[in-house]
């Protein structure tokens, strides 16, 4: 499924090994999180109050969760079979050329890290600049669909929960629920309100090669 604004876009696809991908790397995340959650917390330079491994500020010591799971094939593979579907989607579209498709295609994944939401928790408004592409895995959703919101200006917001709705459609309809992966433009601005209940999410920035 995708979702244009008037020059962004969002792109969301069902992962079909998301079930494996969860049963691999969700207890990794769940020990890491008791561990250093603290940690996390004090050395971090984000206005949220969500635990975040996001490794701008933290000593390396603390960034092994997020190597072991970028060096897990199971999940850069599920990501990266949606980001050339989203390609083959824009080129068919013809929102990109032949050029600018071979060129994208032609990228790795930078970063990763996890964010774990409890209860009342939120993300404050950002984007993922340097970057050319971000994305958002719903690693788990704890009886809610995601709540993610996307910024293109003014009013032409996408809330990507189960009652807001954009353009007449509810993202509950196009089900983005857990196991969901959202690639978008990096630039684009997103934040997290507050959740109602647990809620874990991967997010990763993707760089053409050099």
């Amino acid at each position: 499924m995708i979702h244009y604004f008037n020059s962004p876009f969002l792109y969301w696809e069902k992962c079909d090994d998301h079930f494996a991908i969860k049963d691999l790397i969700l207890p990794e995340i769940e020990n890491d999180y008791l561990k250093n959650k603290e940690y996390y917390r004090d050395n971090n330079s984000w206005e949220c109050n969500c635990t975040s491994s996001f490794h701008s500020k933290i000593g390396e010591q603390f960034d092994s969760v997020n190597q072991s799971i970028m060096n897990k094939s199971l999940i850069v593979n599920a990501i990266f079979k949606v980001y050339n579907n989203m390609m083959q989607r824009l080129l068919d579209d013809n929102s990109i050329n032949e050029k600018e498709f071979n060129y994208f295609t032609n990228s790795y994944l930078d970063d990763l890290w996890y964010n774990y939401y409890q209860p009342g928790e939120n993300q404050e408004i950002h984007e993922h600049l340097p970057n050319i592409f971000s994305g958002v895995y719903l690693l788990e959703l704890c009886g809610e669909y995601n709540n993610t919101v996307w910024y293109n200006g003014g009013s032409n917001v996408f809330l990507c929960d189960s009652t807001m709705t954009f353009g007449q459609k509810r993202s509950i309809d196009n089900d983005i629920g857990e196991g969901t992966i959202i690639i978008f433009p990096s630039a684009l601005p997103h934040y997290v309100p507050n959740t109602k209940s647990k809620k874990v999410t991967l997010s990763f920035n993707i760089l053409p090669n050099p």
